[in-house]
């Protein structure tokens, strides 16, 4: 069998998913507004830069995780579909989902593999018809968040290890895959597929697609119409929880 995994963040999603979460979850009130210009500063500097530190992820996941520590699982679940579908479905890149679509019709898994929580990857995959999707996985006792992480955060190294234990529990030949990504960061992932795919690569991975003759994948950019479908999700109201 052969997969192709996917990154989110900037590869199949403009911009980053923590920043969406993170607004949702401001706007179905999860935390104060004292919190907001984190998620605003963060998430901006993403968006124009294209450079994630791995301090911010090591934070960001922290901070996730005490936010949503003792609430019930099934609730934030929801939540998470219905920022999906008020903000983040719009942002998908039709592009890069159309690709993915080629795998499966090939008779190919497609996996997403992100930094973001677990639920929102599955959530995503669900949504778009894939086959699964591997992130960062918060601790559940009893139905209910403990404020815990239940692993590593899938970022660098560890989502590509991720990636590889998935491989070996399904049969997958990684040899004859496929990895999409727009990261350095994602380099161990990149380089543990036979065919690795850069997509609007940032500086670093473009010059080592270059010397490596690695296909890049130069999908549409952040023009006025992104710009107006996130102002329009990030001011849309939310359902009531």
């Amino acid at each position: 069998m052969t997969a192709a995994f996917i990154d989110i963040d900037n590869t199949l999603l403009h911009g980053s998913s923590l920043f969406y979460l993170g607004w949702g979850a401001w706007r179905h009130g999860y935390f104060s507004v004292g919190h907001l210009p984190r998620f605003l500063v963060a998430g901006l500097r993403y968006h124009w830069t294209r450079k994630e530190r791995v301090d911010d992820v090591r934070q960001w996941g922290d901070f996730a995780t005490t936010f949503i520590a003792g609430r019930d699982a099934d609730e934030i679940h929801r939540t998470a579909g219905w920022i999906y579908e008020g903000l983040v479905a719009d942002l998908v890149d039709a592009s890069i989902v159309d690709l993915a679509r080629g795998h499966l019709d090939r008779g190919e898994e497609v996996w997403l593999a992100s930094t973001t929580p677990q639920g929102m990857a599955s959530l995503m995959a669900e949504r778009l018809g894939f086959t699964g999707g591997l992130g960062s996985l918060a601790e559940v006792t009893d139905g209910r968040y403990t404020g815990r992480m239940a692993g590593p955060i899938l970022h660098g190294p560890a989502k590509a290890a991720a990636v590889v234990l998935l491989a070996s529990q399904r049969g997958v030949d990684l040899s004859r895959s496929h990895a999409y990504s727009d990261s350095i960061h994602d380099l161990p992932l990149l380089s543990s597929v036979g065919h690795p795919h850069v997509v609007r690569p940032n500086a670093a991975l473009r010059r080592h697609a270059l010397q490596n003759g690695w296909p890049i994948h130069e999908a549409p950019g952040w023009g006025l119409t992104l710009g107006w479908k996130l102002a329009r999700g990030l001011l849309r109201p939310m359902p009531r929880r």
